[in-house]
């Protein structure tokens, strides 16, 4: 019998998008985040979202806290992609798009 061992990511590529931090972002609409969470995570830094977990300009979690109670992917499990590809339009996420790539969130 052999075994096999393999060292790659699970995933090949994923297609993933980014958000923003304002009252008008999906997050605060659906009432995923309230006035005051985007007046804090503002306050920490936060330049957008990626699947309700919040990061600054050089891609690091804003609030610890509020990362870890929020369920989905994490920022590890992004980076473990091997090509992530980052799908975003508008002014407001320029900044949402430079965190990312800073943050090694994507890659295209």
């Amino acid at each position: 019998m052999r075994t096999y061992f393999f060292n790659r990511p699970l995933f090949y590529s994923a297609v993933i998008t980014v958000g923003w931090t304002g009252t008008d972002s999906t997050n605060f609409m659906e009432g995923f985040v309230t006035k005051s969470d985007l007046k804090r995570l503002s306050d920490m830094g936060a330049v957008a979202d990626m699947g309700g977990r919040y990061f600054d300009i050089d891609g690091n979690i804003c609030d610890r806290e509020f990362y870890d109670r929020t369920f989905g992917i994490d920022f590890d499990q992004i980076r473990g992609i091997n090509l992530p590809i980052l799908i975003a339009n508008g002014d407001k996420k320029v900044r949402g798009i430079v965190g990312a790539l800073n943050g090694g969130l994507c890659k295209v």
